[in-house]
């Protein structure tokens, strides 16, 4: 009697591992889904891997012009020139710095007496 109670109970364990099989194999298999899906996120996931590459250099770039801008005056020059249209070929460019303000310190009564 016992020996045809664990038959039993194997054929239920076989059943449901069947089950279970077939379930993932129309899961992973079926158009739309499964294997599909993750496929189409993985192109995905690459396309906006070079995406943000190209921002990043984009980015870079931006830094490296806004740094030039700052620092480098024959490029506010050239910038001029071509880009805006503000200065002709035989026109010179002059910057005109600001003069640095010093402030003045109080004289002794000794030293204005000099």
């Amino acid at each position: 009697m016992k020996h045809q109670g664990a038959n039993f109970v194997v054929n239920i364990c076989l059943i449901l591992a069947a089950m279970v099989f077939i379930g993932l194999t129309v899961a992973l298999f079926s158009p739309g889904q499964g294997l599909s899906k993750i496929q189409r996120k993985i192109v995905e996931r690459d396309r906006l891997i070079e995406a943000n590459l190209i921002l990043a250099q984009r980015i870079s770039e931006k830094y490296r012009k806004i740094d030039r801008l700052r620092h480098d005056p024959m490029y506010v020059e050239f910038i001029a020139r071509k880009d805006l249209g503000m200065v002709r070929k035989e026109e010179l460019v002059f910057a005109i710095q600001q003069p640095t303000i010093i402030p003045m310190t109080e004289k002794s009564p000794q030293e204005n007496q000099r």
